[in-house]
């Protein structure tokens, strides 16, 4: 399951930065089916495994921090057994997947407030909280029209077109990263999803940048 989450993260077959956290963090569980003879070998299992899921894609903050803080929790406790540091290593990851789900979900139902019945946003990259948003907006009888960028070279933007055109009362189009500028003029809202947040910057994926820029304008 490591391996296989591993890999998933490396080929960017996931791509909101939440769920890349959430995978990781499900993906240390397989350790608690392994034998091992003392717990500081049981630990340094985690440290490296968990080391191989950060290193698998570093441009997700949220992967990096919220595998430190299941490591982090493990190796501070003062365990007399392997089965004692393996519960431990489950309550860490349900903690974090918890925590992770949690601020997703008030994230999007705060979003919600943005998109107004008969609002046209656009949209950049795959986000599960931006999904989330436009679902419940739709759930509560909003009309949405929405434009998706391809967000090149992996055209990670279809996937949010298709997403969006499962969802009642949404009407999704899929344009080009360059053609944004051209279509802004007809959007009232810019609706992103994000890496992390540094100093009152956010992070998000290549692109937004200018997006967020020329709707600034």
């Amino acid at each position: 399951m490591i391996d296989e989450a591993v890999a998933e993260i490396e080929a960017m077959q996931t791509h909101s930065s939440s769920a890349v956290a959430v995978t990781a963090a499900e993906a240390l569980r397989e350790l608690l089916s392994r034998e091992y003879a003392t717990v500081e070998e049981y630990r340094r299992a985690l440290e490296r495994n968990s080391d191989a899921l950060r290193r698998a894609n570093a441009s997700h903050a949220s992967l990096f921090t919220t595998q430190r803080e299941i490591v982090d929790r493990v190796t501070a406790g003062d365990h007399d057994s392997v089965a004692a540091a393996k519960a431990a290593t489950a309550d860490a990851v349900d903690a974090v997947v918890e925590e992770v789900e949690r601020a997703k979900h008030e994230a999007a139902r705060e979003a919600v407030d943005l998109l107004e019945d008969g609002a046209t946003v656009l949209t950049h990259d795959f986000s599960t909280t931006v999904m989330e948003a436009v679902e419940l907006a739709a759930r509560a009888g909003h009309h949405l029209e929405v434009y998706v960028t391809e967000a090149r070279p992996r055209h990670i933007g279809r996937k949010a077109a298709r997403t969006l055109s499962a969802i009642d009362r949404v009407e999704p189009t899929l344009i080009t990263d360059g053609a944004a500028g051209h279509y802004l003029d007809d959007c009232d809202r810019v609706v992103v999803g994000m890496d992390c947040i540094v100093d009152d910057v956010l992070y998000n994926r290549v692109g937004t940048f200018p997006i967020a820029a020329t709707a600034a304008e």
